[in-house]
């Protein structure tokens, strides 16, 4: 199931908004739930949501601080920026939302960007199976932080747990999706897992630091300016 939330400070314009997605994402989801937020945004968002729909102007908060803050605290979700003020989409882009939304083009956005989120799914919720230990292993590729090689030996670190697999490292890069770059001899990262790049060593979110090799620096960089776009 898909949870979503919509903060707004204005529960007509919520209203209309979730009857909007009602009428749409069954077209992509078939099971999922909506909560409508229209104030205590800060309580509300000790949930979890894996879509969240948030206007940027709020009463006596703003939209971009909030997601600063959840975003500094990991907050697993996709975040969607509604607004009426389209001149405040630059102002959007620090944060990095997956989207941006405009209340004056609504419908059209709307559709537009629920496509990317369903692309967007389809990419990250794909499986790897591996054998581990004798048994056939189903990994979550989104759940991957980074892969790191000895020899023929690949250690696979997750969310939750790492894995050891034999195999070389580019025979499982071409079974990861692009969001996968190798930025050492024996290291492939995870582009959704970057918290921060200085100079040449790029923080992750779990606290790792690693550091782009000159051979692989040109074609990190492009392919993570891509991503961000």
């Amino acid at each position: 199931m898909k949870k979503i939330a919509l903060i707004d400070d204005d529960p007509i314009f919520i209203q209309h908004f979730t009857d909007l997605l009602n009428t749409y994402l069954p077209k992509y989801f078939d099971d999922y739930i909506i909560n409508d937020i229209y104030n205590n945004y800060q309580q509300e968002l000790k949930n979890t949501y894996d879509i969240l729909f948030i206007d940027i102007d709020l009463h006596h908060t703003s939209g971009i601080d909030i997601i600063h803050e959840l975003k500094n605290n990991h907050y697993p979700s996709l975040f969607i920026f509604v607004s009426s003020k389209n001149e405040m989409v630059f102002d959007a882009l620090t944060v990095q939302p997956f989207q941006f939304i405009r209340k004056d083009n609504l419908q059209e956005d709307l559709l537009l960007t629920l496509a990317l989120i369903n692309n967007y799914y389809k990419e990250h919720d794909k499986l790897i199976t591996l054998s581990l230990h004798g048994r056939q292993t189903a990994l979550h590729v989104n759940e991957i932080i980074y892969l790191q090689s000895d020899i023929h030996e690949i250690t696979i670190v997750t969310i939750n747990d790492s894995y050891c697999y034999q195999t070389t490292l580019k025979n499982i890069l071409s079974m990861l999706p692009n969001y996968f770059i190798q930025i050492q001899k024996s290291l492939i990262i995870n582009l959704d897992y970057i918290k921060e790049i200085n100079n040449n060593d790029i923080i992750l979110k779990n606290g790792n630091i690693f550091s782009v090799n000159r051979h692989y620096k040109k074609d990190f960089f492009y392919k993570y300016k891509e991503y961000l776009l």
